[in-house]
């Protein structure tokens, strides 16, 4: 038998030989380490449920189709001149979103076309393998994308449990996932999640394109942009709410025990792609101004042992406190994330912002705080 095929065959079989949670590891791991990535889908649920409304026509069989976007760049792709040092996994879910029938031979009229909310099951390529309880090989099947066929294994992932703010564990806290072994590609998954009537739908997310290590496309610097770099002047001199919560160590930090210094309150989690972003940002500024005066805190909703993995993976070192029942979030309408908060010595608000932020803005106003 020729050596090459001989090859061929040994490579195949070390494919198919390593482990679920070996492929659903190095999936993850392969999202993270390419320069951009650019993913078209199609997400989909058969709504022939009863009580859906329309769904009671005789022999319907109605499908429910959105488009999807997704795509991030390391710093190697980003825009010459762009204030973001990377640009995080961004995803649009609910373009071009209509309501067909398998049986077009069924006839119906527009206000019989049944309707259900658009999905939130993003997929975050990069954690494919946060918080996994269990993975388990239920098959494979040969999927198409584009013209090519790719063989694909279906793994069965059950996460350690559902939280309404944990947006990479599915609504059910188990998903199926259909993953390309040989390129390390995720084409396609499973998930279930209610309605806008309370009723739960098996959703499929089939990816149509994928497009790796080009330069990112525009929609998704106009995404970040919009979603960056912006402020609630509003919050500007008002008492900022005291709170008292544990850090990693039990230790209990009250915010009204820093008054005197300058505080900055980075509220994050280990499901928030932007986060993951600016950690580094945040990180580095606080070692350079901690000396000035400058106290700097993570606020998470996330468990203590959930941030401590994702923390130890990713090589960072924030001071975190851990807030369970959202009491300093609520107190600060935190509603989504990240959100950077920084009080003056006299405990008064200083600047409020949303979304990541350019490290020009931040300079200009801890050296304005900390000048008084």
């Amino acid at each position: 038998m020729p050596k090459l095929l001989l090859f061929a065959m040994f490579a195949n079989a070390l494919v198919v030989a390593q482990s679920p949670n070996d492929l659903l590891r190095k999936t993850a791991e392969h999202y993270q380490v390419l320069d951009s990535y650019e993913i078209a889908a199609k997400v989909s649920t058969n709504i022939d449920l009863p009580g859906a409304p329309g769904s009671n026509l005789p022999g319907s069989q109605w499908v429910y189709q959105c488009l999807a976007l997704t795509a991030a760049a390391s710093a190697k792709n980003v825009p010459e001149g762009s204030p973001w040092p990377t640009l995080p996994q961004v995803n649009i879910i609910g373009g071009g979103c209509h309501t067909f029938n398998l049986r077009p031979e069924i006839k119906a009229t527009p206000d019989m076309q049944p309707g259900v909310g658009v999905t939130s099951g993003d997929i975050f390529y990069d954690r494919l393998n946060l918080d996994v309880a269990s993975v388990t090989r239920i098959g494979s099947e040969t999927l198409k994308l584009g013209d090519e066929s790719v063989p694909c294994e279906i793994l069965e992932v059950t996460y350690k449990g559902f939280s309404g703010h944990a947006a990479h564990i599915p609504y059910t806290s188990t998903v199926r996932y259909w993953i390309s072994p040989s390129e390390l590609l995720l084409l396609q998954k499973k998930f279930k999640e209610p309605d806008q009537h309370n009723l739960v739908h098996e959703w499929t997310y089939a990816v149509t394109s994928i497009k790796l290590n080009q330069p990112p496309p525009p929609w998704l610097m106009d995404a970040v942009n919009h979603f960056s770099g912006n402020s609630l002047p509003a919050w500007a001199g008002k008492d900022a709410p005291d709170f008292t919560l544990s850090d990693f160590d039990h230790h209990t930090i009250a915010l009204s025990a820093l008054r005197g210094k300058a505080v900055l309150l980075d509220f994050w989690a280990t499901y928030c792609g932007p986060c993951k972003e600016e950690m580094p940002l945040i990180e580095s500024l606080r070692d350079e101004y901690k000396a000035k005066g400058l106290e700097v805190y993570g606020v998470t909703d996330d468990s203590p042992d959930v941030a401590h993995k994702w923390m130890a993976q990713y090589h960072r070192h924030l001071p975190t406190l851990f807030d369970p029942e959202r009491d300093a979030f609520k107190a600060y309408s935190v509603d989504s994330i990240p959100v950077v908060i920084l009080i003056d010595r006299n405990g008064k608000v200083a600047n409020y912002w949303l979304g990541m932020q350019p490290e020009a803005n931040l300079r200009a106003a801890f050296d304005k705080v900390l000048a008084n």
